[in-house]
Order: structure tokens, then C-alpha cells, then sequence
């Protein structure tokens, strides 16, 4: 029958999105005769201080202890805040985004006071996640922990008009809104008369199978939890000091942290920085008691025997989450003597169900048994009692039980009038319950069922593992296997046959069958921040030992197809994803020869510490941040940095000159501009061309570090990056790019084998180094960055760390050619590659020289060349022409493009051209395009024709399929009626004239004429190629050249290396 006869409730928004009755579980509402009209939020404060708590602690915090005639007090000032300040009335939704403190109970029962319906969100939770919950509950307020409030901000507040938001500080005498209000407010109220079946509180759950889904729990509900698991099982009393590492968002937390301390006068810890690995002294400083966290904080405190002194008050531990592994339990018992209780609950039941009794710690039992009140069965698949010793799914039925709001998968967990967990567990013949595996952590192998916990429990029992998880893996001859994740207690260990002789110790332990036949040793394994294992993510996780290359190439695939991972976030979902984040992902060779390396886990930190660092700056999501430094891993660690918190970084190459740098800054307008020593110095007598703060990196880097910062969500249309083009025909344009177009072409090409490593001598602050950066994390390869970009610096690099793959820009290729190098040197180089501008033929022929590739398997000389044609504006390259030695595939041909990208030439009345041969400007289509030139409407206007990009580029298409580069828009010219291209006329002198190592067309003057600079090969006389030139021209019909001019290499050059063939025209 429907449990609600009455409500107290004015809105009856939630009462109406409740479960119909025959949806529902069956209730056992006879156990706890509660009074028809009640309120908990009375029940917690009130009542307390009317039994003669007022002046014991209710509540302590980091700087400050509340008596329960304070929490009294405090909560109904905050209620008369709520009702007479926000207007919320009984029914309302009223949502709370904090941290643990004590402000956050307060708020708590001044909302269930007022008759509103509390909704806690944890403060990790972002805009997006916060959308769907205040969206689906029709959340009237929210009460937000002073700090936390940027998310919030993100929302769409046209979209909900209705909705307030107001702030409060942790601490009592704070400033914030809600706390200044309640100070002026009486410390009497006479709270709402709701009923026990009012829905007092929703809960969402993590959503890990789908969207989240949120629970209603009823005043009832949340005194039965306390007069049941707590009563019964904890025996709280008033002297108990309650304290744990759950949030009180969570219903774990919310029980053991708030509502059973306060349910029995006894006193809860609440710190915001409570983790595993400080949990220990805490306990020790506050003389705590009871203690609730997840088996992770129980393991963490194993590990470390000087923490056994800190645990001497306490006199039980809760733990909750996950199943607590029996090698845990014991270890827990013989060294700290206290008991543990191994408690099972969930959200849908609001707080415990089955659990073990402290009575167990004398007598070792380890088996679960139902609270007072709840009624368990083991149920087969047709919803029939499994029987004794067989493994079934896991059903309750009790004081509390599963509501969904409004969602159709109530029916999924409630069955028959049976609450099903989705945990598989079997009851033995004292009738007692034992964990056998979640749902999904079943593994069947060749024709087994074998249990991930049971043989996670055999491998704990070894004195060399702190840490395991087991997950099953597709086999071709078994099905699954079994395959384990380890993490040593001596992580340096360096013991023989380890594998081997924990799969023996496993064989012995249990049915030898169930070993495990892939073990994994890694640093750490994924959790949530409550500290439950994602299994999820093991099951995708790299192969370490064995280095089984399928099984990377899974998870690479699984990266690429992933619509959740991009630009903004890459790094951080690969450090959850990859099982080794100690090998080295990054290495920095600077000017100086000086190699550091970085591996995951310390990207990671270095990018929590640097996000911190500008968030204490008050750096925020969209903030533009300009970084103009020299060349080097500060520009990817920044990057990293920025785009976790959802601010944009806009790279200034350190080479462009502090003027244009200054103009160039005038264009973007950013908030904070980041430089270092002489180079900010010399920005800063232009200071008066661009208006924002200044501060040297050093600075930036040394603010105090907090706890990390949370990761911003972004969308796929943010933008997480301005660079900016090279500026050859003038002041350079800022390129701004998406979460989701820079990183597209990378992920469409993480399906081809690139090696193990890449060197990158392109500029960092490029684009382009920073696709490379994505691609080599994401593929979990070694990628290793010059500041040096000399042919002696590169060829070092390359003879130090052997990689198989190089990426430059055009003229760090131009530059090796210009010397001879020992082929040893460059022996491990497989594919050369190569972007922005197409290169040409004579320096492509010489790089083919070097290196090796493999053919019909067999390893030959000369790698290979891949030529991509590119622009600022795309980032990751448009076209691609693969050279060898074998090939011919020159004069300027690219080509073809790559498959997401569609390429259109347009003649001068904008109209395709669709015939072979005819030169026509490069448009382009594909979601790797930029978002735009930044802040400018009417550049980014003119580079689109019907839809297409235009890139500045002049192409032909051949009949052969292929395409052809033939120069620059704003470089080919008019002479005599005719048509002619810089980029075609240099190939043809290079080729034609052997003496000639690189060359430079323009026109020249007096018009009609050509300029040609030219830099010959050592030893070799400059008036006898001049001559050659000139012949040349003559043979060839071209114009009269006005002009040959020797030049020195480097001469004219761009920040990436292009030539400045305006500045060339200029000096004509």
C-alpha cells in the first residue's frame, strides 16, 4: 500500500515524483513506532539539548567546536533565513555543495526544519553533473560553501530563472551571505510539523552504469539507519568521537559523520582535507573513537606500523564502500586489536543493511548478518531462493529501501517487493552472508565462474602485496581469463620468478583453476575519491609485464573512441586509464644538453600543483592566460595547468619580439600575462601597448600549494588553446582552438603505428608540439622535446634516447641537410616527418638517406619521409605524402588529404574548380578546423567560402589522384600577363642547380622582375652559381631576376622556421 496517509509538505513536487506503490519494496515500518508527526531535524538538535546535551560537542571542526545548544541555535537562525530571507517552504528542494564541516550539518537541519528536502552534492561534482540533479529535482536553492561556488556559476541561470544560490562560510563567524543573515536572526523557531513519510532527503547515486539516478529517503528512514546499525551494531554512546574520510554528500558519510553521532550526543570530527593517508593522525590528534572510511584508508594505515600509536582511542572501525577483503580483516585485528566492522549498504537503502558484529572480532567470524529489522535473501535468476553455499543475488527488505525519482529504473532494482543490490553473495549454514563478486566482477573462464574477490583475497594473503584488484580479460581459448593488478608493499622490488610464485601461493589457497594467469605490478590502482576501485578502468589498463601489444592496442583504440576524453583533459583520463604511471612520458632536453624526465604521475602533479597555483592567482574557468617563455616543457606543463581548471592558455613563441609580442597581446586581452627574467623585462618597456597583469613564471610556480584543484568539464566547444600563425605577412593571428578540434585528428590517427618514442624539435609553444603531446600520452609512447633544434642537438638527442619516430617543421630538416652526419647517429629513426609547409624534393632525398624501415620484414636503410601539409589554423596537418627511397612522388605533391577532412579549390570568382591541373585556393572542411582567429569576427569571415576554410594555400589536383602545393596566396605573382609560384620556382632552381642548398623567390623590383636569395653549399663560388641562375632563367623562359643576393642559413626566418617573404619583398 502507498505509505504516505498525510504530508507536511506545501510543495508537493517530490511527493508526486515518488514511486506508485506497486513499484516499491515492501517496508517493515512496525520495528521503530515513530510519532505520525515528526521532524529529524528536531530530532538531532533540539531533542539533544531538551536531554541535557546543550553543552556537550556536537561538532568539531578544523578551527572550531560546536555544543549542541549552538547547533540548536545556528540551524534555526538558518531556518529563519531560509523561510523569511529565500522564501523556501515545506516541499521545496534545497541543495547543499560543501565540503565536510560543520556549517554543512547546520544548513542540513535548518532545511529538514523549514519542512524543505535536503539535496547534499559532494564539492567534486561539476557544472554539468550539477545541471542534471538541480534540473531533475527542480531545485529551488542552492547553499554553497564559500570557494565553491565557480561551477555554479556555470550554469545556465536563464534556463532556471527560479533558481537562488547562496553562499556560506565553513566556519560559523564567517562572512558570507548566509552566514551575516543568520547573525541578525532569532536562535527560536518552531519547525515544520512534516510527517515520518515525508521525503526528507535525496541522495544521488554515482551513476557508473548511466546517468545519475537520484534516491528519496523519509524522515523516518534517517533515524531508522541510527536506531538500527548504529544502536545495535556501533552501541554509540554520548562520549564516542566519531570521525572518517567519507563526504558527508554521500549517505555513508552523511550516517557515520553527522546522523548517528548526533542521534546519541555523541560528537563527529569533520575536516575538509581527511584523507587515507593522514586519516591515522587525525584519529590520534581528536582522540577519536569510531572511525568510518572504505578498505583503501584501512590498507594505507597498514602499511605504515607508526601508526598503530595514533589508533589507541579507538575502539571500532567502519568499513564501508566495498567488501573488505579478509586478509585486511585480519591484518587489521592482530596489529591494531580493534575491532572492524565489514558493513554492506547502499544509497537506495540510505546506510547499512548486513554487516559483521563487534562481538566477530573475539570469535574471527567474517560472516554479514541483516540488522534488526531487515530481511535478506539469495536469489537465483528466476528470482528463487538460491539455497545454502550457492552464489545468487543479494535482496533486502527492511526499515528503508529503494524510491528513484522519477526514473523507469526503479523496476530494475526492485523486484517482487525485493530490493536487488546487483551483488552477488551466498549464505551459508549459520546463515550468514559472504561477499562473492559484484555483477560484473564475475569471470567465467572456460566454463568456471570464478569470483575477483575471493582470489584478491588469496593474493592479499601474501606478505608481498599491499594491493589487488582482479578483473577478467578475453581470452581466444578460455573465454576470460584471469588477470591481476598488483601493487607490492616494497614497489622497488626486484624478486625473481614474483609472478610465478604468487600464482603458486594462489594455487594453494584456493581451487587452483582460479589462479590468476596475467599479473600486473603497478604503482597505484583507479579509485573514486571515496576510495571504491574502478574496476572499469583495469579492464582496459596496459599491459606492463609482457608487454602484450594487443592489449595496448585496445585500450589506445578505446582511448580514441572515447567522446569524453579531449584537450582539456587527456592526460588525466590516460593516468586513470594506464596501469605503469611511473615510466617516463616526457622528456626535456634543454639548451644546455640537460635531460629531465617526467612520467605520468608526475604530469599529473606537476599539473594539480601549477592549476593550484593559478587558482590561488584567481585564475579561473575561461580566464586567458599568455605564456611567453623560452622554448621548453614549461609551455605543455602550463598547458596542462590551465586547461584543468577550464582556463585558456595562449602561447606566445618565446623567439617573436617583445614589440609585436606586445601588439599581439593587445589583440587577445588576457588576464594574467606569464613571462620570465630578461624576456619580461624587455615586454615591459612596451607595457603600454597591451593592459594586463604581469608576473614571472617563477612566481607563478612558487604560490602555496593546496589540494588540487577540481577538473573543469569542459564542453567540446570550448576553448582550451590560442596559438598564433607565423606571421609572415604581418602581425600574427590569434588561432583559437576547441576541447574537441585539436585533439580530433589525433585521435583519428591513434590507430597507426608510430613506434615507442618521438622526438619533437618543433617549437613547443606550437600547435602542432602541443597534438604531439596528446599523441604520444594517448598512445603511452616516450616523447622526448629539444630545446636545441641545431643538427648537433637533434643528432645527440637522438643517439642519446633512440627514438624511432622525428617530428620538425621544414627548416629543422633544411638544417640537418646542411651538414653531414654519421648515419649511426640517426640509425634508430623510422619515419621522418614533417609539417606546416611541404618540403622540398633535395632535402627530402638527402633525410631518406638516414635511418632504417622494414621491408617484407626485413630491416633495410633509409627511413621513411612523411610529408604533412598543414597550417596554424588546423594544427595536426591536412595532407600527407609518404616517402622512400623506392618512391617519386615529387614536385610539390602533398598528396592526399586526410579521411575526416574534405578539401574543396576555388577559382577567383569563389566557384570549385573541378578539372585536373588548374591551381585554385585550398578550402577546407573538417571538425579539426580552428574555432576561429580570436576576438576577430571579421578575419575569421573572410577565411570561410561556403563553408570551407580557406587556408592561404594555392593547390592543383592531378591526374593521378594526388595534390599539388604550388606557393602562398599572398606569394604568387603577376608578371607580364602571366602567372608564376615562388614555391614552384625554388623546387626548380634546387633541383636543377645541385650547387644551390636552399633558396628563397620573390618579386622583385623594378616590377615584373624576381628576386632570388640564395644560400649555397660550402666551398662552392657564389658568382658561378650566380651565373647558373641566370642561364637557367633563360633556358626557361622565366622573367628577368633583378636580383641574386648570397644570404647565410637562417637568414629571414620566421619563429618556425618559414621564410618572411614579405620582409624579402619589402627589402627588394
Amino acid at each position: 500500500m502507498k505509505m504516505l496517509l498525510e504530508t507536511g509538505h506545501f510543495d508537493g513536487f517530490v511527493n508526486s515524483n515518488t514511486p506508485t506503490p506497486e513499484l516499491q519494496p515492501e517496508f517493515n515500518v512496525d520495528l521503530y513506532p515513530y510519532q505520525k508527526k515528526l521532524n529529524v531535524g528536531v530530532e538531532l538538535a533540539d531533542a539533544l539539548v531538551e536531554r541535557g546535551f546543550g553543552e556537550h560537542s556536537a561538532l568539531v571542526g578544523s578551527s572550531e567546536t560546536i555544543s549542541y545548544q549552538q547547533l540548536c541555535d545556528l540551524s534555526n537562525q538558518i531556518a529563519r533565513v531560509l523561510s523569511e530571507d529565500f522564501g523556501i517552504v515545506s516541499g521545496n528542494r534545497v541543495m547543499i555543495r560543501s565540503r565536510n564541516c560543520p556549517m554543512m550539518v547546520a544548513c542540513f537541519l535548518a532545511i529538514l526544519k523549514v519542512g524543505a528536502v535536503a539535496f547534499n552534492t559532494i564539492a567534486l561534482m561539476r557544472a554539468k553533473e550539477l545541471s542534471i540533479l538541480v534540473d531533475k529535482a527542480k531545485v529551488d536553492l542552492v547553499l554553497c560553501q564559500k570557494g565553491l561556488e565557480e561551477e555554479l556559476n556555470l550554469l545556465d541561470r536563464d534556463m532556471r530563472p527560479n533558481l537562488k544560490i547562496a553562499e556560506f562560510s565553513a566556519t560559523i563567524d564567517g562572512t558570507a551571505t548566509v552566514n551575516a543573515k543568520a547573525a541578525c536572526k532569532s536562535t527560536k523557531y518552531e519547525a515544520v510539523k512534516t510527517s515520518q513519510n515525508d521525503i526528507a532527503l535525496l541522495a544521488s547515486t554515482s551513476g557508473t552504469t548511466g546517468k545519475p539516478k537520484i534516491t528519496m529517503h523519509r524522515h523516518r528512514d534517517i533515524l531508522a539507519i541510527a536506531d538500527g546499525f548504529a544502536r545495535q551494531v556501533l552501541k554509540i554512546v554520548p562520549d564516542d568521537i566519531c570521525i572518517g574520510t567519507p563526504p558527508l554528500a554521500f549517505t555513508f558519510g552523511l550516517g557515520g559523520l553527522a546522523v548517528f553521532p548526533l542521534r546519541f550526543g555523541a560528537t563527529a570530527v569533520l575536516l575538509e582535507q581527511t584523507s587515507p593517508t593522514n586519516l591515522a593522525g587525525f584519529i590520534g590528534q581528536y582522540g577519536a573513537t569510531v572511525c568510518f572510511s572504505a578498505p583503501t584508508a584501512y590498507k594505507v594505515i597498514l602499511s605504515e606500523e607508526t601508526n598503530d600509536k595514533l589508533l589507541k582511542t579507538l575502539r571500532c572501525a567502519v568499513s564501508a564502500g566495498e567488501n573488505l577483503p579478509q586478509p585486511v580483516l585480519e591484518g587489521w585485528q592482530n596489529r591494531i586489536n580493534v575491532p572492524i566492522i565489514n558493513a554492506m549498504g547502499s544509497t537506495e537503502a540510505l546506510h547499512t543493511f548486513i554487516s559483521t558484529r563487534l562481538e566477530d572480532f573475539k570469535s574471527g567470524s567474517s560472516g554479514l548478518r541483516p540488522i534488526e529489522g531487515y530481511e535478506v535473501e539469495i536469489f537465483d535468476d528466476d528470482m528463487k531462493p538460491a539455497g545454502i553455499e550457492k552464489p545468487g543475488w543479494l535482496g533486502f527488505r527492511g526499515p528503508t529501501g529503494c524510491r528513484y525519482m522519477d526514473d523507469d529504473r526503479q523496476a530494475e532494482y526492485v523486484k517482487n517487493g525485493w530490493n536487488i543490490t546487483g551483488d552477488f553473495f551466498r549464505k551459508d549454514r549459520n546463515g550468514k552472508l559472504h561477499f562473492v563478486s559484484r555483477a560484473d566482477d564475475m569471470i567465467i573462464s572456460s566454463g568456471y565462474n570464478i569470483a575477483a574477490a575471493e582470489v584478491e583475497e588469496a593474493l592479499l594473503s601474501h606478505p608481498y602485496v599491499r594491493e589487488c584488484a582482479v578483473v577478467g580479460v578475453p581470452d581466444s581459448d578460455r573465454g576470460s581469463i584471469v588477470r591481476a593488478h598488483v601493487v607490492l608493499n616494497d614497489k622497488d622490488s626486484k624478486l625473481e620468478n614474483l609472478v610465478e610464485t604468487l600464482q603458486e601461493h594462489v594455487k594453494s589457497a584456493i581451487s587452483p583453476y582460479k589462479y590468476p594467469r596475467s599479473i600486473i605490478f603497478g604503482d597505484s590502482l583507479p579509485k573514486t575519491e571515496t576510495g571504491k576501485l574502478k574496476r572499469h578502468m583495469l579492464r582496459k589498463a596496459e599491459i606492463i609485464k609482457g608487454d602484450c601489444a594487443t592489449e595496448k592496442d585496445s585500450l589506445i583504440g578505446d582511448i580514441a573512441s572515447d567522446p569524453t576524453i579531449g584537450a582539456g583533459n587527456f592526460l588525466f583520463r590516460v593516468h586513470e586509464l594506464a596501469a605503469n604511471n611511473e615510466r617516463t612520458a616526457v622528456t626535456h632536453v634543454d639548451f644546455d644538453g640537460q635531460a629531465w624526465g617526467f612520467s605520468l604521475n608526475d604530469l599529473v602533479a606537476k599539473a594539480n600543483h601549477i592549476s593550484s597555483c593559478y587558482w590561488h592567482l584567481g585564475i579561473r574557468a575561461k580566464s586567458i592566460v599568455a605564456l611567453y617563455l623560452e622554448d621548453g616543457i614549461s609551455y605543455y606543463l602550463h598547458y596542462l595547468a590551465l586547461t584543468k581548471i577550464g582556463a585558456i592558455p595562449a602561447f606566445l613563441n618565446g623567439g617573436v619580439t617583445p614589440e609585436i609580442a606586445s601588439k599581439y597581446l593587445s589583440k587577445i586581452k588576457p588576464e594574467l600575462l606569464v613571462s620570465e627574467g630578461e624576456r619580461l623585462d624587455e615586454i615591459l618597456t612596451y607595457s603600454g601597448n597591451f593592459k594586463c597583469p604581469t608576473t614571472d613564471i617563477v612566481e607563478v610556480e612558487k604560490q602555496p600549494f593546496s589540494l588540487p584543484c577540481e577538473a573543469y568539464e569542459h564542453s567540446d566547444d570550448d576553448t582550451v588553446l590560442i596559438s598564433h600563425t607565423s606571421g609572415t605577412t604581418g602581425l600574427p593571428k590569434a588561432v583559437s582552438f576547441s576541447q574537441k578540434s585539436i585533439i580530433y585528428g589525433v585521435k583519428k590517427q591513434l590507430g597507426k603505428k608510430l613506434g615507442n618514442a618521438m622526438l619533437s624539435a618543433a617549437p613547443v609553444s606550437h600547435a602542432a608540439a602541443v597534438t604531439m603531446l596528446m599523441s604520444n600520452i594517448m598512445r603511452m609512447n616516450h616523447l622526448i622535446i629539444v630545446s636545441d633544434k641545431s643538427p648537433e642537438g637533434i643528432a645527440a638527442a637522438i643517439e642519446t634516447f633512440e627514438p624511432s619516430i622525428m617530428f620538425a617543421f621544414p627548416s629543422v630538416y633544411v638544417d640537418l641537410c646542411r651538414i653531414d652526419i654519421d648515419p649511426k647517429r640517426l640509425a634508430s629513426i623510422n619515419i621522418w616527418m614533417s609539417t606546416a609547409d611541404a618540403c622540398h624534393e633535395p632535402h627530402v632525398r638527402k633525410m631518406l638517406q638516414y635511418g632504417h624501415r622494414y621491408e617484407d620484414g626485413k630491416r633495410v636503410d633509409g627511413a621513411l619521409f612523411i610529408d604533412n601539409l598543414g597550417s596554424s589554423e588546423f594544427a595536426f596537418g591536412i595532407f600527407r605524402n609518404i616517402h622512400t627511397l623506392k618512391t617519386n612522388n615529387y614536385n610539390r605533391c602533398v598528396g592526399k588529404p586526410f579521411s575526416w577532412i574534405e578539401v574543396a579549390l576555388f577559382d577567383e570568382q569563389d566557384k570549385k574548380i573541378t578539372d585536373y591541373g588548374v591551381v585554385g585556393r585550398l578550402g577546407v572542411k573538417s571538425p579539426s578546423v580552428t574555432s576561429g582567429y580570436w576576438d576577430n569576427q571579421e578575419a575569421t569571415a573572410d577565411a570561410i567560402l561556403d563553408g570551407y576554410w580557406l587556408t592561404g594555400d594555392l593547390i592543383y589536383k592531378g591526374e593521378n589522384g594526388l595534390y599539388y602545393h604550388v606557393d602562398r596566396t599572398s606569394d604568387s605573382m603577376q608578371l607580364d600577363g602571366k602567372t608564376y609560384y615562388s614555391c614552384q620556382l625554388e623546387e626548380s632552381f634546387l633541383k636543377n642547380i645541385p650547387a644551390i642548398f636552399d633558396c628563397t623567390v620573390v618579386q622583385g623590383e623594378p616590377k615584373g622582375t624576381l628576386k632570388v636569395e640564395v644560400e649555397v653549399k660550402e666551398g662552392l663560388s657564389f658568382a658561378d652559381i650566380e651565373q647558373r641562375i641566370s642561364e637557367f632563367s633563360k633556358e626557361n623562359n622565366l622573367p628577368e631576376i633583378s636580383e641574386i643576393k648570397l644570404v647565410s642559413p637562417g637568414s629571414n626566418e620566421g619563429v618556425t622556421g618559414k621564410k618572411l617573404k614579405r620582409v624579402i619583398r619589402e627589402t627588394a
